[in-house]
Order: structure tokens, then C-alpha cells, then sequence
């Protein structure tokens, strides 16, 4: 197979319109996020809608792609050192939370009874065929994230969302192939792959609903091709990181990753309240065997980063480019080393040995902290993700250390699928525990079951939220952190 990359296609043009009040977005004054919660799938067949049909490319300019909400964010928030600085020259801490379950289903929080999103995709297109099967991820989408959602997310006081997404929001292609067991290079290679820019829209309107709302959005891209750490989160659960192998097929994935970016980077360049676009979510090392998930991040992925880099600034020289490390600073590089400008380092971090123990909790994220600070690597930091198991009092404790100390953060997550649930700020009860006046959710039976599409589309429909409850104490605690004065007045 030839290693040499000829100039692809699909990233040239620019995007078709599809003329259906749906999408007619000159005259919407309601996102197209928020319209699919209220739209059936038969009126969406009768607009003749075809999700990732256009084989040519979306216009960079928001101008151009959407229409705006107030001029909110008039500059690009920037990098100064080890500061953020926002469009009034102020310094300025991300703190927020989470989007995760708007476009990745995990079993574990979502209303799915299916191991990844790869396989939900593939299960409803063999039950119901492929437009259908699109279709039923668009309602549970705009029913997982509503107008009266930010209104809540506005409320906690928070200037910073992030959004996970995978390759299936930018591409329309063979998935059925990418989760076969063996897939063949060169019909990977060859596949057919649209870019799906009616679905995109959805992250327009998403982005532009959070600046109405004052808030940044961070593109997070949570899912590669190939999986860049075999979790259900990167949309395949089977433990295959692929995306690191030395071989063709690992050529391609990287490849086809960065065609990723490069679409998102032409989309999104004028987009002043995009944060910056988080590279890859938690990204494994590759060793001896494509199998092997280390879960460190080393030379590899450094490399792979700086292949990315220099992708996106060819396209947008303004976002700031956020590399995650996992889990800890030691093998990070300097920025310097690769010439890195205007970029954000990241981490995650969660403590599960202590569950309810306020001590073993709070020196777990202290000496986190400590162990990022040691790294002294010139930039920003950012805690893009956490959730500590413990007490109110001990979430408050974490997060004004990490206010002390001027790093970002963002919890994981807005929403779970628990009872009395330590991961969300709101809950979905899918359990009244035998007390039929308490409103339940439903989980569709999509792998496990056999409903109907009609049935799929109720329960990820207004029904998803029937059970959608606010975890109060949590909610004012992290409310709390996210509204304490920064720069603080006593930081040391």
C-alpha cells in the first residue's frame, strides 16, 4: 500500500443546503439541536433529510455555516504563559462541566442497553436501515441537551462546557467494516466517506446556544478511528488500540484522524467561543501487541500530537490545541521541544480506592496537583476531567485547590444514569423502586431487545427525561467553585 497521502476530496468545496424548514437556517430562531426533540422520524423523512450526503465541504466561517447569537466572545480566548486570557485582556479560569452522553453513548450513564455507540449504529441500521437509524441518535441528542439544560448549566455559574464527540459526528462511513474483528487495509482505505454536515449543525447550534448562555465550548475529539484507547467511550469497547499500530491499518487510522481535525478545524476557525479543540481523549500506548492497552501516554502519542498540531494550524492559527496526558506529568514534553504554541496541557483524574473517604480523596488530588505542577512545563493547566467519590464538603475541598493553583477544570459529568449518583450534577432515575408516582426514564432495547423504531424513538424521546432529577447537594457545591473569585484575592 503506498504510504504517500494524495489530497483528498472530501476536504474541498464547499457545503450544500438542504431546503426543508429544518434546515433552513437563515430563518430558525431555534437551534436545530433543540428542533429534533420535538420532531418525529416520519417528519423527518418528510423533509427529505439525508445525513451525510453532501460530498463537499462546510464553509470555515460561522457567518457562513449558522446563524449567531449575540456577539458575546468578541476575540479568541489565548495563551499567555501559564495564564488564559480572555477577549477583555482578563485572566480568566475555565470551570464547568462535562457534555459527555450528548453524542457518545456509555451503557453506564446513558439510556442504552449496548456495549459502544459502533454497535448501536451498526444494530439499528440492520434492524431499521441506515436513515432511520441516524435519525434515532439525532432525538436521543437533542433529548440528552434541551434549552432549559443550559439554562440550568447557566445557573451553576459555569463559563465552560466540554463536548465529547467522535469521528461518527464528522463522517459517514463503512462502520459496519470498522467494527468487524480484522478489518482490511485497503478496504478501509477505499470506503466511501462523506462528511455528515446536516449533523454538524448540531454542534453549530450547540456551540452557538452556549455562547447566548456566556459560555466557552471545548471540542473534544473522545472517539478516533480505530480507537485510540479500546474503552466504550472512544465509541468501540472491544480494547483494541488501534490507532497506534505500526502497520498499514495504523497508517490509515492516524490519517483518517487527522482528516477529522481537518474538517473540524475548517468548521470551526471562526468560532470565537470555542475554547480549543482537545485532541484525543485519554490516548493509550501502543506496545507489542495491537490488544494491549497500557494506558500511558508516551513518545508515540507526543509525535502523533505534533502530526496533528501542524494539521490544525495549517487551518486555524487562533484556537488554542489542548494535549491530554494519562494519567500523570512525568513523560509529558516541554511545548518548547516541539515548538508548541498557544496550547493547554490536560488531565484526568479519579480516585476509586478511597470511594466515600474524604481523606484518601483529597490527598489523591493533592498530590495529583502537586505531580503537575513539579512539571513546570510553562502553559496552562486543565482538569478535564474528575469526579471525586466523597463527601460535599471534600468536593469542595478539591476544587478550591484547584482554583488556588490556577488550574482549569470541568466535571465528569452534567448527566448519569443512576440513582443518587456521585458522577451527575442531574440523575436520570430509571428505577421509582416500586413507588409508582416517582417519574422514570426508559432504556430502549436496542441489542439486547427488539423494539420497534417508533418505541426507540418515544424513549429517546421526551420520555428520556421523565426521570431527570437535580443532584442538589453536588449542584451547589460545584456551583459554589465555579463562581469563587479568580485571580484569587489570597493566592499564594
Amino acid at each position: 500500500m503506498a504510504r504517500l497521502w494524495p489530497q483528498n476530496e472530501r476536504l474541498g468545496g464547499k457545503a450544500t443546503k438542504v431546503f426543508c424548514p429544518l434546515h433552513n437556517l437563515a430563518e430558525m430562531k431555534k437551534p436545530l439541536l433543540f428542533l429534533f426533540a420535538t420532531t418525529s422520524l416520519s417528519s423527518l423523512a418528510a423533509c427529505g433529510v439525508s445525513i451525510g450526503t453532501s460530498s463537499s465541504t462546510s464553509s470555515s466561517s460561522k457567518e457562513e455555516s449558522t446563524s449567531t447569537g449575540p456577539d458575546i466572545v468578541k476575540d479568541y480566548l489565548k495563551v499567555e504563559g501559564e495564564k488564559l486570557i480572555d477577549h477583555e485582556g482578563k485572566e480568566i479560569l475555565l470551570r464547568g462541566t462535562n457534555l459527555g452522553g450528548v453524542f457518545i453513548q456509555e451503557r453506564w450513564m446513558d439510556l442504552t442497553d449496548s456495549p459502544d455507540l459502533l454497535m448501536t449504529m451498526n444494530t439499528l441500521t440492520a434492524k431499521f436501515g441506515r436513515e432511520d437509524a441516524f435519525d434515532l441518535l439525532e432525538t436521543f441528542s437533542a433529548n440528552a441537551l434541551t434549552k432549559e439544560d443550559f439554562k440550568n448549566l447557566k445557573d451553576l455559574g459555569f463559563n465552560c462546557l466540554r463536548l465529547p464527540i467522535s469521528y461518527m459526528d464528522v463522517f459517514d462511513c463503512d462502520y459496519d467494516l470498522l467494527r468487524s474483528d480484522n478489518p482490511d487495509p485497503d478496504q478501509v482505505y477505499s470506503m466511501d466517506m462523506k462528511v455528515r454536515y446536516e449533523h454538524l449543525e448540531m454542534i453549530d447550534n450547540l456551540i452557538n446556544e452556549a455562547e447566548e448562555n456566556g459560555m466557552y465550548v471545548i471540542i473534544d475529539l473522545h472517539g478516533a478511528f480505530g480507537s485510540q484507547n479500546g474503552q466504550d467511550h472512544s465509541i468501540d469497547s472491544r480494547q483494541h488500540d488501534w490507532l497506534w499500530r505500526k502497520d498499514d491499518l495504523g497508517d490509515i487510522f492516524r490519517q483518517f484522524t487527522i482528516e477529522t481535525w481537518e474538517v473540524l478545524a475548517a468548521r470551526y476557525q471562526g468560532y470565537k467561543n470555542v475554547a480549543g479543540y482537545d485532541l484525543l481523549n485519554e490516548p493509550a500506548g501502543y506496545r507489542d501487541h495491537p490488544e494491549c492497552i497500557t494506558y500511558e501516554t508516551g513518545p508515540t502519542q507526543f509525535a502523533y500530537f505534533d502530526e496533528l498540531y501542524k494539521a490544525i494550524r495549517a487551518i486555524d492559527k487562533n484556537h488554542i490545541i489542548i494535549m491530554e496526558s494519562v494519567w500523570t506529568a512525568e513523560n509529558l514534553p516541554k511545548p518548547s521541544d516541539y515548538g508548541w504554541e498557544n496550547v493547554i496541557y490536560e488531565f484526568h483524574h479519579y480516585e476509586n480506592g478511597g470511594v466515600g473517604d474524604d481523606a484518601t480523596q483529597i490527598r489523591s488530588y493533592r498530590n495529583r496537583v502537586e505531580n503537575i505542577l513539579n512539571g513546570k512545563f510553562g502553559v496552562p493547566l486543565y482538569m478535564g476531567e474528575m469526579c471525586p467519590h466523597c463527601s460535599y464538603e471534600g468536593w469542595e475541598t478539591i476544587l478550591d485547590l484547584f482554583n488556588e493553583k490556577g488550574i482549569s477544570w470541568t466535571s465528569w459529568n452534567f448527566k448519569v444514569k443512576r440513582v443518587d449518583s456521585e458522577w451527575g450534577l442531574f440523575n436520570i432515575r430509571i428505577d421509582n423502586e416500586g413507588d409508582p408516582s416517582i417519574p422514570v426514564s426508559e432504556v430502549p432495547h436496542i441489542v439486547r431487545g427488539d423494539d420497534s423504531a417508533l418505541e426507540i424513538e418515544r424513549k429517546w424521546g421526551e420520555a428520556q427525561r421523565k426521570g431527570l432529577y437535580k443532584n442538589e447537594g453536588l449542584c451547589e457545591v460545584i456551583s459554589k467553585m465555579a463562581k469563587q473569585e479568580y485571580p484569587r484575592t489570597n493566592k499564594g
